[in-house]
């Protein structure tokens, strides 16, 4: 209706200023006005403190209110408020005090009587004798919902019904009272009253039906008897289901054969779309479901659509035909031969595959009562163009299997299919097995033709036999694992455990047990040796490492080179002395190096340059510890120069140095081991007679030292105190340096040689000398390698490879037979080497 409330504390400072006596400029001051405090009787003193227009109740808030000389407010910049006798309708006033803007309670609708303004500028209508229905509670009214009309709550006369309670407003809101015992409004029930209603006409089968406090049906009594519709099937109430509860019954267990099953809204059985499908009784035939008949109707079928010959067919319960009153047909075990009849059912009238031709298989009768041979001629028979290995045919007519007389092992000639179905090789010629080798046709034997071969292509040791496809056959095949080779001796460990060795024997260095001094020009087994797991040659001795990880030594003692602590020779393996958990061992010109399990390194026997590595240029007849190595990877020796290559990739050397051969740099001699410069990432390192080379992971190769045959591989004949690159190398796994040449085996099993060549120890099979590696022709499924010789002299160094087979090959001089050929001619090429 327009009203303005005002909050509480405003209203109160607004009546206390209406009895506060008007101050202004001229009044008269307070005891103590001008203290700048407020006190009793003070509106403010020369400030207004905290108070402003709007908080005493004026409309302009953004006035200024400001004090008084004589402590009073200074209003006149707050504009108006309620309480100034102005009606000030933009702040929602409608009367102001006794200023009724012209309004009565007539003319506001309330009937007749003195209209009256309030505290908050708003209508007082309690004078008015007020008129019911228009919203605002007036005179005697006890509510006033704005209306006339009855049941709402608040009746056409302005009075709270039974039933309800009404709130003061205008409009008055009218609620229901739950509890009281009557229903009214938007309840549906109250305390006993029910309103009329009960479980059964709310659809359940039985029950008491309650009130909650809430005025709201509570059917807990009723849900405990059902009802239809609830999705539980109340059997004993007649339902047989209910929603989607069928009970587990569908169409066919209703007796047909599809459709969905569906429960009606009185919870029973709906089958209306089960009939559309059909039944077994219907009179209708279903064959989709297997109905042969229903009832009379037989499909148009009789006996003899059935095969019969006479009688009636009847249907049964279960809608299929029955033919009991049907007489004679093709399917009675009976073989009626007037009707055609070969045979019925298992009735065969004594036939089988076999009396009918067929090698096997099961003969059987079809449904024409006629034999059905299918089984019998997968089995076949001879003739049939088909080759049935099983009952021993090897051919079928023209069907040879593409054999042919070569194919059987004949050379030649027209293949044939004799009426057996077997071979008929009277047109062929020639096979494996006539005694005669036919070296055209892939035979390299045919007893007692037995060609000619060497077992080395085969294996380094054993014999060599004839098998049934005429190829050879070695018999008691021993590999070889390893080859070393010195100046003119050769050794070889086998994958027995055994030692070979060939070559010059002056010292007894071959150690077969033989006292002679002669050369050995073949390879010979080294006495009493067993267990080896390598070996190395020296210039005059030999030494090898057995499985135990000690190592035994033989032939030339002066400079104690054996290391059993004594000069004396020996023609034979002696242990040497104090060693154990050796790994690997290597014999040079007059010093002896081995590698312990632990990656340290001992050395014995001469020590003029520092070779042994122990700091001093004493000789040592017994294994002495190499000075501040450890971590070794490997070690080697050659003339009176020692290396080792330490599991870090990096490389030291120590000993002779003339030439450059240990790589720092200077031809100053070591005694202790010193680092090879720039070699970091090596992975093999070989030592030769004056100059050295390294492996790197990348395959690229390393060397140093003497080149005046170009064995450094760099193209040219200048000496290198350190490292250089062989020029085009670039996949290398090993790599060994002889005298005066180097030889490198690559990844894909092929071998370079490079340097001198004057005994054909590049294998390239000439004596021409290569400053950068050269392949070696015809040398394939390298594993690795060894070069040896003499420093510049005369033609002296040789070559040995092993293969991945275990075979050998050997090239270059051959003057003391350290090829192993047999005789003492050098070689320009690779020759195969066995025992």
């Amino acid at each position: 209706m327009g009203r303005r409330h005002l909050s509480v504390p405003i209203a109160i400072m607004m009546l206390s200023m209406l009895f506060l006596p008007a101050c202004d400029a001229g009044s008269e001051m307070p005891p103590g006005c001008g203290n700048g405090k407020i006190e009793l009787g003070e509106q403010c003193d020369v400030t207004v403190g905290d108070a402003s227009c709007a908080s005493v109740g004026y409309y302009n808030s953004a006035g200024t209110l400001r004090c008084f000389s004589s402590c009073a407010w200074d209003l006149r910049d707050c504009g108006g408020k309620c309480g100034d006798g102005l009606v000030d309708a933009m702040h929602g006033e409608v009367c102001d005090g006794a200023n009724l803007n012209g309004q009565s309670c007539t003319s506001l609708g309330s009937g007749t009587g003195e209209l009256a303004c309030d505290a908050t500028c708003g209508w007082n209508y309690s004078g008015c004798s007020g008129i019911c229905g228009n919203g605002i509670i007036e005179g005697v009214e006890g509510c006033e919902d704005g209306g006339t009309l009855n049941g709402d709550g608040c009746s056409a006369t302005c009075e709270v019904e039974d039933g309800w309670t009404c709130q003061d407003g205008s409009p008055s809101v009218c609620t229901t009272i739950c509890g009281d015992g009557l229903q009214r409004g938007d309840e549906i029930c109250d305390g006993t009253n029910m309103g009329g209603v009960y479980c059964s006409l709310l659809g359940y089968h039985g029950g008491v039906l309650a009130c909650t406090e809430a005025c709201e049906f509570d059917l807990t009594d009723c849900e405990t008897y059902g009802r239809c519709g609830d999705g539980i099937v109340q059997a004993s109430a007649g339902e047989t289901c209910d929603g989607g509860d069928l009970r587990g019954a569908t169409c066919m267990s209703q007796g047909y054969y599809g459709g969905i099953l569906t429960c009606s809204s009185e919870c029973t059985l709906d089958r209306s779309a089960c009939e559309v499908t059909g039944r077994c009784g219907d009179g209708l035939t279903q064959s989709d479901y297997g109905e042969t008949c229903d009832g009379a109707d037989l499909a148009s079928k009789s006996c003899q659509t059935f095969g019969f010959y006479q009688g009636v067919l009847t249907c049964d319960s279960e809608c299929q035909i029955l033919a009991s009153g049907c007489r004679g047909r093709c399917g009675d075990s009976v073989v009626q031969s007037s009707f055609g009849e070969q045979c019925d059912g298992a009735n065969l009238n004594g036939q089988t595959c076999v009396s009918r031709g067929y090698w096997g298989g099961e003969l059987a009768c079809n449904a024409q009562c006629r034999f059905e041979v299918t089984d019998c001629a997968n089995t076949g028979r001879c003739g049939d163009g088909i080759i049935q290995s099983t009952y021993g045919e090897i051919c079928d007519g023209a069907n040879l299997d593409g054999a042919t007389c070569i194919s059987l092992g004949h050379r030649g000639g027209t293949l044939g299919c004799a009426g057996d179905c077997l071979f008929n090789t009277g047109s062929c010629w020639g096979y494996c097995g006539d005694g005669e080798v036919q070296a055209a046709y892939g035979e390299f034997c045919d007893p007692p033709d037995y060609g000619f071969s060497s077992i080395g292509e085969f294996c380094f040791s054993g014999d060599l036999n004839c098998d049934a496809s005429c190829q050879y056959l070695p018999t008691n095949c021993v590999a070889a694992v390893e080859v070393a080779t010195s100046t003119y001796n050769t050794c070889a460990v086998l994958a027995d455990g055994t030692a070979r060795c060939w070559g010059n024997n002056s010292q007894l260095q071959v150690g077969d047990g033989n006292s002679s001094t002669t050369s050995r020009v073949a390879p010979s087994q080294v006495s009493g040796l067993n267990n080896v797991v390598q070996i190395s040659a020296g210039y005059d001795y030999t030494c090898a490492i057995l499985s135990d990880g000690t190592a035994r030594c033989w032939g030339n003692n002066y400079y104690c080179t054996l290391g059993d602590g004594t000069s004396t020779d020996r023609p034979t393996p002696t242990a040497v002395s104090g060693l154990v958990n050796a790994v690997s061992i290597s014999a040079g010109q007059r010093h002896t190096c081995a590698r312990l399990s632990d990656g340290t390194v001992r050395c014995w026997g001469t020590n003029g340059y520092g070779q042994l590595g122990d700091g001093t240029s004493t000789t040592r007849c017994t294994p002495t510890t190499v000075t501040g190595l450890s971590g070794t990877a490997s070690v080697a020796t050659a003339n009176y120069t020692s290396c080792a290559l330490l599991s870090n990739g990096t490389a030291r050397c120590w000993g002779y140095n003339y030439y450059g051969t240990i790589g720092d740099g200077t031809t100053v001699n070591r005694s202790t081991p010193t680092a090879v410069s720039g070699i970091i990432n090596a992975v093999q390192l070989a030592p030769g007679s004056y100059s050295s080379c390294a492996v790197i992971t990348d395959g690229t190769v390393r060397c140093w030292g003497y080149n005046g045959n170009g064995q450094i591989g760099d193209g040219t004949t200048s000496n290198r105190l350190s490292p250089v690159p062989v020029t085009d190398l670039e996949n290398a796994v090993q790599v060994s340096v002889g005298g005066d040449h180097v030889c490198a085996t690559l990844d894909d099993g092929t071998a370079v040689c490079w340097g001198r060549n004057t005994s054909g120890q590049l294998g390239d099979g000439t004596t021409t000398q290569h400053l950068t590696p050269a392949p070696v022709p015809g040398l394939h499924d390298v594993v690795s390698l060894q070069a040896r010789g003499v420093f510049d002299v005369g033609p002296a160094d040789h070559t040995c490879a092993l293969l991945t087979n275990g075979t050998l090959r050997c090239w270059g001089a051959n003057g003391y037979g350290q090829l192993g050929t047999g005789n003492t001619t050098q070689s320009l090429v690779p020759l195969v080497i066995h025992d």
